[in-house]
């Protein structure tokens, strides 16, 4: 079950007021442009690089939800590329190649991300029914809707459980958009899933929940405030500079310029490497991705890398039993289309 936006609003004020910092201090931001543009925005910070790779996953393949009882099975429905760091996981722990894609796209132009939400409280167990582990939820996604009024029908039949590496959960709310412009933020909150579900719904960073993001927005002058545009590298500061700056994009009907201008606006909420987070830690920004998904295109920059690269899923064999194939992102030498350099999966690459 899940309750509307406005009844979660005060619970969720207390609940956060006085929550850690997060560690993921990551940024998300949908643009709908002319011509039926649609255009993901993202960044992964953190106080280390995971060294993601890009998988290619073809259809067909068997995956489980990764959870200790009654988990999910399903039969991968749609192909798809994501970013994972699934290599680093399974360093962690028990963890496996269906593990860790944070950022994705498939092969109907349906995306989803995760992002760190300190806190997040999940619905009560119910053994009886299937569920996915939140390191597994971004695949679960990818692999089985092409829109996201499918995926909010299919996470009907499903719960939501965090993994955890040692004793540490791994929390997280996540965005979705179809290449209608569709979109939806999912968040447990007290206990309860909530759904921002609209096309309206553009913006995502870390804590606290959406509702009190909205709230929060109010205090700077261009929503209504006194306190001017901030400049910091906080949530709230991504959030209300998001919000501001996408709504000054110019309405280009040209791809390249529209991938571009969404790329100068994430930039503006990247976090520099060495540069102090609000508690002295640093999260730098180590990659961005953009996702085009009228066109089914998918860029990816790492911070190391001066080559911005990108992955055309019109040219891609998805095709049962063609094999999960992986590419380094951060090699010194590619840039532009990438296709041809991703390679099948090994043990090592994993």
């Amino acid at each position: 079950m899940f309750l509307p936006q406005p009844l979660q609003l005060v619970a969720a004020l207390a609940l956060f007021t006085f929550s850690s910092l997060p560690a993921f201090a990551c940024s998300r931001l949908l643009w709908n442009g002319p011509d039926n543009q649609v255009i993901v925005g993202r960044t992964m910070d953190w106080a280390y690089p995971f060294e993601d790779n890009l998988y290619i996953m073809p259809r067909g393949d068997t995956v489980t939800g990764g959870t200790k009882t009654n988990p999910l099975s399903w039969t991968v429905k749609y192909g798809s590329v994501t970013s994972s760091f699934s290599g680093w996981l399974s360093k962690q722990g028990p963890f496996t190649i269906d593990d860790g894609a944070a950022d994705g796209i498939n092969e109907k132009g349906f995306a989803a991300h995760f992002l760190f939400l300190s806190g997040s409280q999940y619905e009560k167990r119910n053994p009886a029914k299937p569920a996915v582990s939140t390191l597994r939820w971004v695949r679960y996604l990818l692999d089985n809707f092409a829109t996201v009024e499918e995926a909010l029908a299919g996470m009907d039949q499903i719960q939501i459980v965090p993994s955890h590496i040692g004793s540490n959960p791994m929390d997280f709310h996540v965005a979705i958009e179809d290449k209608s412009g569709d979109s939806a933020i999912i968040e447990f909150v007290d206990g309860q899933r909530v759904i921002h579900h609209g096309r309206n719904f553009t913006v995502m960073t870390n804590d606290p929940p959406y509702d009190v993001q909205i709230q929060e927005l109010k205090q700077y002058k261009p929503f209504g405030g006194q306190k001017g545009l901030p400049g910091n590298i906080g949530s709230n500061e991504r959030f209300a500079r998001l919000e501001y700056f996408s709504r000054y994009l110019p309405q280009t009907k040209d791809p390249e310029k529209a991938v571009a201008q969404v790329f100068s606006v994430m930039r503006t909420v990247a976090s520099p490497v060495g540069a102090p987070y609000q508690d002295g830690a640093t999260y730098p920004t180590w990659w961005f991705s953009i996702s085009d998904l009228k066109n089914g295109v998918y860029y990816y920059d790492w911070v190391e890398n001066s080559n911005t690269i990108k992955v055309n899923l019109n040219f891609i064999d998805f095709s049962e039993g063609s094999g999960i194939r992986w590419l380094n992102p951060r090699l010194p030498d590619i840039s532009g289309l990438v296709n041809d350099h991703f390679k099948p999966i090994t043990a090592s690459a994993q």
